[in-house]
């Protein structure tokens, strides 16, 4: 859904930054320079979009971690999208931890690069407001499974009851050989409605929604 039909103009102002949302229309790095201010966004970090695969995951099985399973850290995380265009671009603000940030996805190919820049945190209070009724909550669990690293995400809120694992891979040879473990289920990696922008829109797919979430945490 194009950001102008949820929302045609947004501004606020913080540390004389004023956010006027249809400048992104294009949704790319150059439409976004005007929202953090020039000196924070003068050397964007460029992310290349890495290989991945993604699993819902079978949290019963996981209640007792399996044997080839380490468990590496884990962090919350919070995402709110300001506008998500008709292609998959989106600009997106990201919580982690005590960090803030602000990402641009050109599109949702997965061979284009994205841009991502620090916030500060008045920054990130001053934009969040324009990603109301498009965010998430999940925890990540850093996990290492058969020599390989994992992202678990373990939803909470309105998506409730959804957990994904992100395989992070080298190339195509290391997504086609790598064995998915028994509390993987469903590939769900190229299934739009686990994209996260349009999780935030139409909410946990409606296959999933007679699943019961688990009341505490993966590791407690």
């Amino acid at each position: 859904m194009c950001f102008l039909n949820f929302c045609s103009h947004y501004t606020c102002a913080c540390m004389n930054m004023v956010i006027d949302l249809q400048w992104l229309v294009g949704i790319n790095w150059e439409n976004v320079m005007a929202l953090v201010g020039h000196e924070a966004i003068t050397h964007p970090e460029v992310h290349p979009r890495i290989k991945e695969r993604k699993f819902l995951v079978d949290l019963t099985i996981l209640s007792a971690p399996p044997e080839d399973l380490t468990y590496e850290e884990a962090e919350r995380i919070q995402h709110g999208y300001m506008v998500i265009g008709e292609n998959g671009s989106n600009a997106r603000l990201n919580h982690y931890g005590e960090n803030y940030s602000i990402t641009v996805n050109p599109s949702a190919d997965v061979s284009e690069s994205s841009f991502e820049t620090p916030l500060s945190e008045a920054q990130f209070s001053a934009l969040w407001p324009a990603t109301a009724g498009r965010r998430l909550e999940k925890t990540r669990y850093h996990v290492i499974c058969r020599r390989q690293k994992i992202e678990l995400d373990i939803y909470e809120g309105v998506l409730a009851g959804l957990a994904t694992a992100e395989v992070l891979l080298n190339d195509e040879a290391s997504a086609t050989a790598f064995e998915t473990p028994l509390w993987f289920n469903q590939d769900v990696t190229d299934n739009t409605a686990f994209y996260e922008e349009i999780l935030v829109q139409t909410g946990v797919p409606a296959a999933l929604n007679n699943f019961t979430p688990p009341t505490q945490g993966w590791r407690s």
